[in-house]
């Protein structure tokens, strides 16, 4: 009688056995390090979003800020290379929130990037129609671009809110409806909202801050802003200007801003859909 060995079929049930078990562990401990950067993250904004704009304590939270984000970055970015975007079900809630939240505070490079697995995501329903709205329109505004939804909003030290440019508020309203939201109207108050640019064929818009002083405390009022010799518009008590003109592609055009016998010019390059200038004048 022929002896037929079982050794090889344990061998390779162990194999199996060990390779789960390291498989487990592996998922455990991203598991434990994308919670550990989600609790970073948010801890952090938290702490600084109850600071004091311009205290000393404001401005050391800002610093770490973007050191914590730096740091989750180093950490999540090589997972997504060599994992993809980890489930709720593979992972936790939180742990997956983590990729969205590390992503949606990166730089625009890492954002264009990483843009295709928040789309999966929200496929997925890994995260929610306001996340995925609030990423969409952050990549576009930090682009230059108009917004689909309108829920990136922006405030200088000079007192002035405002929400980023919309093309047409109407339209931005009917998206904002498609996912469950109020009009902007409604929600942002008294908030800037982008000007009507019906009447422009190649519209775009600006922005423009303007202070007094290198603190950027004072606003400088009724400064002109000047478009082909005419005057379109001047800084408002709060030394802010939001218009729109008429910008063709691939043309520059050159605003002249000027005020008691002094001027400066700003030029419009590329092709954008708003700009944004800060500036200082000094009586």
């Amino acid at each position: 009688m022929k002896y037929k060995s079982a050794l090889p079929g344990i061998l390779l049930v162990l194999l199996v056995t060990d390779l789960h078990a390291q498989h487990t562990a592996d998922k455990k401990d991203i598991t434990k390090k994308l919670e550990r950067i989600y609790d970073l993250d948010q801890g952090i904004r938290e702490k600084f979003a109850k600071a004091k704009p311009g205290s000393p304590e404001y401005k050391m939270l800002r610093d770490s800020v973007r050191y914590i984000d730096s740091v989750n970055q180093a950490e999540i970015f090589p997972l997504l290379d060599q994992y993809g975007w980890l489930d709720s079900k593979t992972t936790s809630a939180k742990a997956s929130s983590a990729y969205y939240f590390v992503i949606q505070h990166a730089e625009l490079p890492a954002q264009i990037k990483y843009a295709a697995y928040i789309d999966k995501a929200y496929q997925s329903k890994q995260i929610t129609n306001l996340d995925y709205a609030r990423f969409v329109d952050r990549l576009l505004f930090r682009q230059g671009k108009f917004q689909v939804y309108g829920l990136q909003t922006g405030a200088d030290p000079l007192g002035n809110n405002f929400l980023y440019p919309v093309k047409d508020v109407k339209v931005v309203d009917r998206e904002r409806k498609k996912l469950g939201f109020g009009k902007i109207e409604d929600e942002l108050g008294g908030t800037i909202i982008t000007p009507d640019l019906s009447g422009f064929q190649y519209p775009v818009v600006f922005i423009a801050h303007i202070a007094g002083d290198k603190n950027f405390q004072t606003p400088a009022k009724d400064v002109e802003i000047l478009y082909d010799s005419k005057v379109i518009a001047k800084t408002s008590e709060r030394g802010l200007v939001y218009i729109g003109l008429n910008k063709p592609p691939g043309k520059e055009v050159v605003l002249t801003l000027q005020r008691d016998g002094k001027s400066q010019t700003y030029t419009l390059k590329d092709d954008k859909d708003f700009y944004e200038y800060w500036g200082m004048w000094s009586n």
